[in-house]
C-alpha cells in the first residue's frame, strides 16, 4: 500500500482573500463567480488547474493544479489586480444609494440653488445614471418637463451619472451638446476630477457629488510614474488619473482595465460581485457544465487532525492537490495517499480513519494503521497537517 507523496511539479497560487466583515456581500459568492469567469477563460481551457474555493476560516481562493509558469504568471497579474479591487470594495446597497440622492440633492441645492433647479432639463447618463436620476427627480421634486422628450431650446442641463473615475463618459455627452450650459451631479467623484473638469470645459458651470473617492495612489512612491503609464494606455478623455474606491452598486460594477505586456494592450480584468447583488455581471460568460468541475469548494474539516487554516486542497484529474502557499509546500496525492487525506477531512482521527479504509482495501490493521500513522506525520512536517487537540 504506497502512501507516499508523488514526485512530480503540481503548483499553487493564492488568488484572492476576503475580508468578510468589509467586503459588503457574501464572501464565499463572490470567490465562486471569480472562479466561474476564470474557468471560462480561453486562454485557460485545457490547463490542468482546479479553482478551490475555501469558506472557513479565512475565504479565499486559489488555483491548484498542473500549470506553467507563463500560466502561472497571467494567473498572478489577474490575482494582482483582483485583490486590489476587493481590497478597495466598497457595495453601495440601494438604501445607501437613495442616502447617497438626499445628499446630493442638498449639495445641489447649495450649490447652484434651488431656483436653478427648477429649470434645468435633467438627463441620466447611461446607465447607472438613469438610475440616480430617477432618485434624485424626487429627492429635488422635479416636474416630468424636466425629464421627458426632445430638449428645450435654451436652458442649462443637469447630467446626472452614478460615479465619474475619469470623466470620459462625461465628455462623450458634451460632444453630443456642444452649445449647452451644464451642471453635473455624481453619487461619488474625485475632488481633482471636478475641479479639473469645471477648470477645462467653460460650459461646465458646476461639479457637484455626494461623496469623495479616495485616490489610493496618493502617497505611493510611484504615484507620477503609475499614473504616466496609464495616461499613456488610454485612449478615451481622462480629466484625472487615479486608483480609487472600487465602488459597485446593485445594478453596476465598473471595468477593471488590466495591461497585459504580452500584448502590450488593456484588457477587461474579472469582475468580483456575483450576479444576486449586481444586474450589470448576470450577462457575464461564466464556466460551462462541462467546466464545472474545475471549481470546487473545499469541505471543512472535522479535526481534530485537520489542515492549518492557509492549506488548499482540490482534484484534478485523477490526483488530489494539496498546498500551503504560506509555507510555499506544494504536494500531489493519488491512490491510497489520496484516500487517508479525504478520508481525514471527513473524520479527522487515525482510528476513523482506520476504520474508514479497511473497508475499502484489503490490509491487515496494523498495517494499515503504520501507513496512516506515516503519511500523517510526513505531512504534518510539510505544514499540510495539524495534530489538535482529541
Amino acid at each position: 500500500m504506497d502512501t507516499s507523496v508523488v514526485d512530480t511539479a503540481p503548483r499553487a497560487l493564492l488568488l484572492a482573500q476576503v475580508d468578510p466583515v468589509q467586503h459588503g456581500v457574501p464572501p464565499v459568492e463572490s470567490l465562486s463567480f471569480l472562479a466561474q469567469q476564470l474557468s471560462a477563460r480561453t486562454d485557460l481551457k485545457g490547463v490542468g488547474v482546479t479553482f478551490v474555493v475555501r469558506s472557513e476560516p479565512h475565504p479565499a481562493l486559489a488555483a491548484v493544479g498542473f500549470f506553467d509558469e507563463q500560466t502561472e504568471a497571467r494567473l498572478a497579474r489577474m490575482s494582482a489586480h483582483v485583490q486590489s479591487a476587493i481590497d478597495r470594495l466598497r457595495y453601495v446597497t440601494y438604501a445607501d444609494a437613495e442616502a447617497a440622492c438626499d445628499r446630493l440633492g442638498q449639495a445641489l441645492r447649495e450649490a447652484v440653488g434651488s431656483e436653478l433647479l427648477q429649470h434645468v432639463h435633467a438627463i441620466g447618463v447611461p446607465r447607472g445614471g438613469l438610475i440616480v436620476l430617477g432618485m434624485l427627480s424626487y429627492v429635488l421634486n422635479l416636474n416630468h418637463n424636466q425629464l421627458e422628450g426632445a430638449l428645450p431650446p435654451e436652458g442649462p442641463l443637469l447630467l446626472v451619472d452614478d460615479i465619474a473615475l475619469t470623466g470620459n463618459r462625461l465628455h462623450r455627452f458634451l460632444q453630443v451638446h456642444p452649445s449647452r450650459n451644464v451642471v453635473v451631479a455624481t453619487l461619488f467623484s474625485h475632488p481633482e476630477l471636478r475641479e479639473a473638469m469645471v477648470r477645462d470645459e467653460p460650459r461646465v458651470s458646476a461639479f457637484v457629488s455626494a461623496y469623495d473617492l479616495e485616490d489610493y495612489d496618493q502617497g505611493r512612491s510611484d504615484s507620477d510614474t503609475h499614473k504616466a503609464q496609464w495616461k499613456e494606455r488610454w485612449t478615451g478623455t481622462r480629466y484625472w488619473t487615479g486608483q480609487t474606491d472600487h465602488i459597485c452598486f446593485p445594478w453596476s460594477e465598473p471595468d477593471i482595465a488590466v495591461w497585459n505586456p504580452e500584448t502590450e494592450a488593456l484588457e477587461e480584468g474579472l469582475r468580483i460581485i456575483p450576479p444576486t447583488h449586481c444586474l450589470r455581471n448576470a450577462h457575464l460568460t461564466v464556466a460551462a457544465e462541462d467546466e464545472a468541475h474545475r471549481i470546487q469548494h473545499q469541505p471543512e474539516a472535522a479535526g481534530p487532525i485537520k489542515p492549518p487554516s492557509d492549506v488548499f486542497f482540490g482534484r484534478v484529474e485523477e490526483s488530489t492537490i494539496v498546498a500551503n502557499p504560506e509555507a510555499d509546500v506544494c504536494i500531489e496525492l493519488q491512490d491510497t495517499g489520496a484516500a487517508i487525506w479525504h478520508s481525514l477531512i471527513a473524520h479527522g482521527t487515525e482510528e476513523a480513519v482506520v476504520e474508514d479504509l479497511l473497508a475499502t482495501y484489503d490490509i491487515e490493521r496494523d498495517a494499515l494503521a503504520e501507513h496512516v500513522a506515516r503519511f500523517i506525520d510526513e505531512l504534518v512536517a510539510n505544514h499540510l497537517l495539524l495534530r489538535g487537540p482529541a
